[in-house]
């Protein structure tokens, strides 16, 4: 996945793995609003991402409840942790 130097710095400031990137496009929710998308964690796909990741990597997959991604056009804007409920 394409990444802009904005979203490359966010993880880098926020400590967000690649992994943790990889893992919320393949099992979180995806919803659109003003032309990007938005992918997060709701509690059943947080609940399938821990029952299928591996025990050494179940930490990482624990901090990762909380992680957003907006994407745009094939490419990853910006990441963050959301500290309220997404509207």
């Amino acid at each position: 996945m394409m990444m802009s130097l904005h979203a490359e710095q966010r993880c880098h400031e926020r400590h967000i793995n690649p992994q943790q990137l990889e893992w919320l496009l393949s099992y979180g929710q995806e919803s659109h609003n003003r032309g990007v998308s938005l992918f997060y964690f709701d509690r059943d796909s947080f609940t399938q991402l821990i029952k299928e990741v591996a025990t050494e990597r179940l930490e990482l997959a624990m901090r990762s409840r909380n992680v957003y991604a907006v994407l745009g056009e094939s490419k990853v804007i910006t990441v963050g942790y959301r500290d309220e409920r997404l509207k």
